[in-house]
């Protein structure tokens, strides 16, 4: 659209209702203003006197709409409203007393300022309008046959010429114009309302997975909370030990002895602070990116899950070609093992092995590409080829309900996308195993 044309008509209204209803106004007034202009200058041609009418109500026309026109620019866009189709209404009101109740142009006219209340103001208003131009037709038409109203019925008599043509031309238009003008804004208004359910539901759903991450976060901890207590009980019973040890030992021992106890007493508070920073670490959330080991990363959730492990007598075994650096989330890394890894563990749970070892290989390779691919392979129960494609879904589990919560892998995924933009691969087969398969992409 032409810039110059734009900022005429542009709305300057903050709900979206209301600009639609002004921009359309606003191009109607210029309209109407551009065809009082046409029929001014039709009526010079004439002489100065067109259809009955002298210059002067063709100017008062044009001043009334210029004044229209910048009422609505000054921000009085409803008053405008209303003024313009009174305005209208007033006009063709006279119209058709002076020049008889069956003018078509009138008629014409009178549906015009119905279609306009109904797009400027509202259905209510539409119809009141109608209410009343229907009284005021019946008024207009009693006066004429019953009152003694005499009607400048020259029209009737005198050739139909090309300018009568002209006029209801113009109706026309500004009538397709207000429909036109009407449907385009709702359609945008539906598009941009259709734009913003979709951002909204991607906002809410995104919302919602973060929510997610952190229940789930919250109930993978809870059930391993048991066994981080059991395995804190060692060192503090030997740190209870060996303090009271050295404090025995202080004045009959040697120095070096009881040198010993307390460094034996240090090694156990720094096993249990490793604990507890390995625990608060499943539970947090931050957005980083940093160089991290991810060999270091699963040792560490290796030492979460060795209570679990031992308890279902499983060996988690970490193989990888090199040492070597990943940048991302260390934390939602440490995550994603650590529901990968307990649910390789869980595989034996209930499971009897008929032959084999009870293990976990954990493998860390290196693509030609820089992608490091980290799989997860168990021996266990397996999963079903019916559940294969089921397995991200959020709430599905093979588990039995009091040991899974069915969101395990499906945070996984989430997680493996959104921090990493990589790729989470299941391959089972019942009774065998499963491998779970994870591309960090460099």
């Amino acid at each position: 659209m032409n810039g110059t044309f734009w900022n005429i008509i542009v709305p300057r209204s903050s709900s979206d209702d209301t600009k639609r209803r002004e921009f359309i106004l606003n191009v109607l007034l210029v309209s109407t203003l551009f065809f009082s202009a046409v029929d001014f200058l039709h009526a010079l041609i004439k002489g100065g006197i067109y259809q009955g009418l002298s210059l002067a109500p063709h100017i008062s026309i044009m001043i009334i709409v210029y004044g229209l026109y910048m009422g609505s620019r000054f921000g009085f866009f409803k008053n405008t409203a209303y003024a313009l189709v009174s305005v209208y209404f007033a006009l063709t009101t006279y119209m058709l007393y002076v020049h008889g109740a069956d003018l078509p142009q009138g008629l014409l006219m009178y549906v015009f300022i119905i279609v306009l209340s109904g797009i400027l103001v509202g259905t209510v208003f539409a119809c009141i309008m109608t209410a009343l131009i229907s009284l005021s037709l019946v008024s207009v038409t009693y006066l004429q046959l019953y009152g003694g109203h005499a009607p400048k019925l020259h029209w009737k008599s005198e050739p139909f010429t090309f300018g009568d043509t002209l006029v209801s031309v113009a109706t026309f238009v500004l009538i397709a114009i207000a429909s036109w003008l009407s449907n385009r804004e709702l359609k945008k208004e539906k598009d941009s309302l259709e734009i913003r359910v979709e951002e909204r539901t991607a906002e809410l759903k995104k919302i919602q997975t973060e929510k997610m991450l952190q229940m789930a976060s919250f109930s993978e901890f809870g059930r391993l909370s048991a066994g981080i207590l059991h395995d804190l009980i060692n060192p503090l019973t030997a740190l209870s030990l060996n303090l009271n040890q050295a404090s025995l030992k202080a004045r009959s021992e040697s120095s070096s002895t009881v040198k010993s106890y307390i460094e034996q007493a240090t090694l156990a508070t720094n096993r249990m602070e490793n604990y507890v920073r390995i625990a608060k670490k499943q539970l947090q959330h931050q957005d980083i990116a940093v160089k991290f080991s991810p060999v270091e990363e699963i040792r560490q959730v290796q030492q979460i899950l060795e209570h679990k492990a031992r308890s279902l007598h499983v060996t988690v075994r970490m193989t990888c070609a090199e040492e070597r650096k990943m940048y991302g989330n260390f934390i939602s890394f440490g995550q994603v093992m650590a529901n990968v890894i307990a649910n390789a563990i869980d595989a034996y749970e209930n499971y009897e092995l008929v032959d084999g070892e009870r293990r976990v290989d954990i493998c860390l390779r290196d693509e030609e590409n820089g992608d490091c691919i980290v799989s997860v392979q168990d021996y266990g129960s397996g999963i079903k080829a019916e559940d294969i494609r089921s397995v991200f879904d959020p709430f599905f589990t093979t588990k039995d309900p009091k040991s899974g919560t069915g969101i395990g892998l499906f945070i996984v995924k989430q997680i493996v996308q959104r921090d990493f933009d990589g790729m989470v691969d299941i391959q089972s087969e019942s009774g065998v195993g499963t491998t779970c398969t994870i591309t960090f992409p460099a």
